[in-house]
């Protein structure tokens, strides 16, 4: 006997329906044999993290806490201060690291999400006791959702999370660096004293002026001298690390309305104008060599005019 139109149409849904029944009794299997999470830590207390590349573990690198900062170390190397946009950035994807999805419980599968010698194990140090694991492959699903596969170093099973690890603990060493070096808006400048080249001049600023200290003379609030200083913005970084006091053209004291001070030092190799901050130890920035052109035309003005005190 021939079945009849509706009867092909209830059987179908009947099997619609359990096979809907199956796929949710296996996601809420998979859901209940999940973590739900690696590693509870208090984010005050992280004091370090190590992060070292596993197939070439020289690369490996520290970012350190220091008082109100982050210091990244790397070996013999480097040490430097790290940006503070960076480090918050970490420990907020760190935060967001939880399961979403069980990618395999096999070692063979390793290679696969990169959580082999490929991946990179992330350690976390707090006052008192530590935690490890290893960032593999990361892939985006539609564009929008990111995929970041870890395994636990004594565990086989590989994890799904959604967590931007390969944008913040896998970034190189650069990535890290500090840009800053002055710290302070130009509002907020007392003092600019600069010295070099047998030449020393300085400005103090009253209410809205800024005043030449050898003269006296009120210069009103727009020095072209003082807007360069401000002006000089890191490019890059420069791999220089034999600058000395030969090397140095110019020293540069900004002091500001709450008796803070910073020192710069401006030095010149044989292809870029390098500068370095006491604000950020470390870091040496390229800056732009028009500007620092324009900086010394600047002070030879003020020489001709005898607007400069004289080093002796």
């Amino acid at each position: 006997m021939k079945l009849k139109n509706s009867q092909l149409l209830l059987i179908l849904l009947v099997v619609i329906v359990l096979l809907i029944g199956l796929r949710f009794l296996k996601s809420q299997k998979e859901v209940g044999s999940l973590k739900q999470t690696f590693f509870e830590i208090d984010s005050s207390q992280i004091v370090q993290f190590n992060i070292t590349p596993l197939a070439n573990e020289n690369e490996g690198f520290k970012l350190v806490k220091n008082n109100d900062h982050w210091m990244l170390e790397q070996k013999d190397k480097l040490s430097f201060r790290v940006s503070d946009e960076a480090i918050i950035r970490a420990i907020e994807e760190l935060f967001k690291l939880k399961p979403s999805r069980l990618a395999s419980e096999s070692k063979d599968s390793w290679s696969k999400y990169e959580v082999d010698t490929a991946g990179s194990l992330l350690e976390i140090f707090t006052s008192n006791e530590s935690f490890q694991i290893i960032i593999g492959k990361m892939i985006f699903q539609n564009q929008v959702r990111v995929n970041q596969y870890v395994r636990l170093p004594d565990e086989d099973q590989v994890y799904a999370c959604e967590s931007y690890l390969e944008g913040t603990f896998k970034n190189p060493v650069n990535k890290w660096r500090n840009k800053q070096n002055i710290v302070w808006p130009l509002g907020f400048w007392q003092e600019v004293n600069i010295s070099g080249n047998a030449k020393n001049i300085g400005f103090f600023r009253n209410e809205d002026s800024w005043i030449n200290k050898h003269t006296q003379t009120d210069l009103g609030n727009d020095v072209e001298l003082i807007a360069l200083i401000d002006g000089f913005n890191a490019l890059g970084f420069s791999q220089n690390k034999d600058l000395t006091t030969d090397s140095m053209l110019y020293s540069i004291q900004i002091t500001t309305t709450q008796n803070e001070s910073v020192k710069l030092s401006l030095y010149k190799n044989a292809h870029e104008m390098i500068l370095s901050s006491a604000y950020n130890t470390g870091n040496y920035f390229v800056i732009d060599s028009s500007k620092t052109v324009s900086f010394m035309q600047e002070i030879k003005k003020y020489a001709e005019h005898s607007l400069i005190t004289p080093l002796f």
